[in-house]
């Protein structure tokens, strides 16, 4: 049932199929009414408290899918500043060397 066999090549377009293919939220956390323990419920809209195959398959998948996609999202946002700085250097020296060559 697992999307991905190594968690490092997960594919992200099957991952959203997966959260796409779950009944829509809400999803509640109900506590444990006990009072001894720390145990809650997930109450899904109009579940009834059973658990369709997409939902569980969601929340099984969400456990190692979202922090791979975090990972992957925090990693392509580093790789955008770093471009991004490195386009501005880049275009600074452009701009220097405009400005020296008018001034020729």
């Amino acid at each position: 049932m697992s999307i991905a066999t190594n968690p490092d090549t997960r594919d992200l377009d099957a991952d959203l199929a997966v959260c796409e293919a779950a009944t829509p939220g809400p999803y509640r956390l109900t506590p444990c009414s006990c009072g001894k323990c720390d145990l809650v419920f997930i109450s899904l809209s109009r579940s009834g408290g059973l658990l369709l195959p997409g939902d569980a398959r969601f929340i099984a998948e969400a456990r190692t899918g979202w922090p791979h996609a975090i990972n992957r999202a925090q990693e392509a946002e580093r790789e955008n500043v770093r471009l991004r700085n490195e386009l501005d250097a880049l275009q600074l020296e452009v701009n220097q060397q405009h400005r020296s060559a008018c001034y020729d």
